[in-house]
Formats: structure tokens, C-alpha cells, sequence
């Protein structure tokens, strides 16, 4: 069974993406920032993470560099509801940080399935490649 790492510092958040990920066979571990997330995916290597960019402790941007330095393979999505620059601005930093797709809050389900699966399907070895 596949495994997906839910990073969001709302408890709200987690729980959302949690049951509509888990209605479609995968096993979730919920983490509720950066640095939980990294020590998470050093002992379980997930397939893929979420994770929201802005979070207390170590936010998103800074723990996708660590993961992607330890796990290239991994599939990452980025998710983020805006900040003082505006939601673009930094969900096109996250995908030059190395997430494979950025997602602005509110997450649709059906989008969120769909961004999932096709990731889930991609030849894992490909990843590598794009980050030297």
C-alpha cells in the first residue's frame, strides 16, 4: 500500500485531506510541520507528501529542500492558502524548491485525487533526474 505524509500545521486541514486520501486505498501519516514531517519521512519514506508552505516550527519551503536532499524520488505537492505576497508567488517558489505540483487552498477532492494518482503512476526514476 502506498503511503502519503499530510504536512498542515490546522488540524482541520489534516483531517480533510486525510479522509479523502484514505477512501482511495492509501495509508496517511499526518504531520503538523516541517520538522515532524522530515523526521516522519527519514524512519516511514513515504511515496508522497503534502505539505503547506507556511507552518510554526519549519515551514514548507526550507522542508521540501531537506526532503527532496534525502528522498529525491519522493513526490511532493505544495499547498498553500496565500500569504503577505499572494498564494502564486509562493507556490511557483515551492515548485523551484523541488515540489512536483503546487495547490491553492481550498483543495477540491476531486483535484486532489486526480494530482495524487497521476503522480502515484509516474516512473519514480524519472524524479531523480530533474534535480541535480
Amino acid at each position: 500500500m502506498k503511503s502519503i505524509l499530510i504536512v498542515d500545521d490546522e488540524p482541520e486541514v489534516r483531517t480533510y485531506l486525510k479522509e479523502i486520501l484514505k477512501d482511495q486505498g492509501y495509508r496517511i501519516i499526518l504531520a503538523a510541520n516541517g520538522s515532524e514531517a522530515v523526521c516522519i519521512q527519514n524512519t516511514h519514506c513515504c511515496d508522497l507528501i503534502i505539505i503547506d508552505i507556511f507552518m510554526p516550527v519549519a515551514e514548507g519551503l526550507s522542508t521540501i529542500v531537506k526532503i527532496r536532499q534525502n528522498s529525491p524520488d519522493t513526490r511532493i505537492i505544495a499547498i498553500s492558502g496565500g500569504g503577505i505576497l499572494g498564494i502564486g508567488h509562493y507556490l511557483d517558489h515551492a515548485l523551484i524548491y523541488g515540489a512536483d505540483v503546487a495547490m491553492e487552498k481550498p483543495i477540491r477532492g476531486s483535484e486532489l485525487v486526480s494530482q495524487v494518482q497521476q503522480l502515484m503512476e509516474q516512473d519514480f526514476s524519472l524524479a531523480s533526474s530533474f534535480f541535480v
